[in-house]
């Protein structure tokens, strides 16, 4: 593959079935938040959406401010984490209230502020949610109030099992699993799109 080609390319790093089901969504004139950027930030501008995008990497937000169109409709922010208020405490990755990324290069770091910029905006603010970055289960939780009813909350890799007790909460949501072909990797992912419940 050509260097820079899923950015050229402008398309969600997710498994190729989900975003053939994107392709059949209305997206234009959407509000859209994501937890990670990259070719998806891309995506969504292209499809005519508002997005709002955190990312927690300085060098990786610099490489992509420099691929956003000038006329994108994207409030692009850098949120990187901070230290741990205890750092020397066990975390668990999987608890939402831990706030903290399974990686190894983020040991002794909190996503507290990262997971939590969602909630500058009003309660069923957004028509769609992409959870594709660091401390994905503080993500998923911090999300579902800012989802509107019948919004799409998108998490890629939702097969890992330390995410299994978050998306266990989605209980008035309607589960679509993707499995499949991931643009960025080799062998098979998945990516799971769950509609929010009217209520």
């Amino acid at each position: 593959m050509l260097p820079g080609y899923l950015l050229r390319k402008h398309s969600p790093w997710i498994a190729f079935d989900a975003i053939e089901y994107l392709e059949t969504q209305p997206l234009e004139g959407r509000k859209v938040f994501e937890y990670g950027s990259g070719g998806s930030t891309l995506y969504w501008t292209s499809r005519g959406a508002e997005c709002v995008s955190v990312e927690h990497d300085s060098a990786w937000h610099g490489t992509l401010t420099a691929r956003l169109p000038a006329t994108a409709e994207v409030d692009y922010r850098l949120v990187p984490p901070g230290p741990l208020e205890n750092p020397a405490a066990p975390g668990d990755p999987s608890d939402p209230e831990a706030y903290l990324s399974s990686d190894r290069n983020h040991r002794g770091s909190s996503f507290r502020t990262y997971a939590s910029a969602i909630d500058g905006f009003p309660p069923d603010h957004f028509d769609l949610v992409m959870v594709d970055g660091r401390a994905r289960p503080s993500c998923i939780r911090h999300a579902m109030a800012r989802l509107k009813p019948g919004g799409m909350l998108i998490v890629d890799n939702s097969d890992r099992p330390h995410y299994a007790r978050a998306l266990g909460e989605l209980k008035d949501c309607s589960r679509m699993p993707f499995r499949g072909v991931v643009p960025q990797f080799v062998g098979l992912g998945q990516t799971d799109i769950f509609i929010k419940g009217e209520g």
